[in-house]
């Protein structure tokens, strides 16, 4: 499950996956993965839980679609990534997706409105300025999802409610 000596990969081809979990689990000296189109090239798959989880030295983005992924679990825990713009309209777990990506100073996903889980979602991203704003009316555990977040100034956008949040 760990690689943390693996310093580089070809482009797998992922047409007929049904799961990548786990698949760079710790691969702490990769810096750059060739990123995939998860929609096209492996319609599939439908959860990246773990998949890129401490790689703490990958400064890319390693998906370019991900339109049909849902599960987003601890997904990129550490990666050194600054931005990430994708469409994330399937996603309906996301804790900790972006914990701990220190470099990241700009979250431009596209969020569906149906989470009620989003611990951690941010956690440690202490560059983090801006968050496209997404629906949190449904969420009920918010635990730490800004915690560390100190670049972060605004979240004033009438779609951050919280009023259903317990924790």
């Amino acid at each position: 499950r760990q690689t943390p000596q693996l310093l580089e990969v070809p482009k797998f081809d992922l047409s007929s996956a049904t799961a990548i979990n786990e698949m760079f689990y710790s691969a702490t000296q990769i810096q750059y993965i060739e990123p995939y189109d998860l929609d096209n090239e492996a319609p599939n798959i439908t959860s990246i839980l773990y998949t890129f989880r401490g790689c703490s030295n990958l400064k890319n983005v390693p998906i370019t679609s991900c339109s049909n992924i849902s599960d987003f679990r601890s997904s990129f825990i550490s990666n050194k990534f600054t931005s990430f713009d994708l469409d994330c309209s399937s996603a309906t777990l996301v804790t900790n997706m972006f914990e701990q990506c220190t470099q990241m100073d700009i979250c431009n996903a596209t969020f569906p409105n149906n989470f009620t889980n989003t611990s951690y979602m941010f956690d440690g991203c202490n560059n983090l300025k801006e968050i496209k704003p997404f629906n949190t009316i449904n969420v009920t555990n918010s635990r730490t999802m800004f915690r560390s977040t100190y670049a972060l100034r605004d979240l004033s956008d009438d779609l951050w409610d919280f009023r259903n949040a317990t924790n």
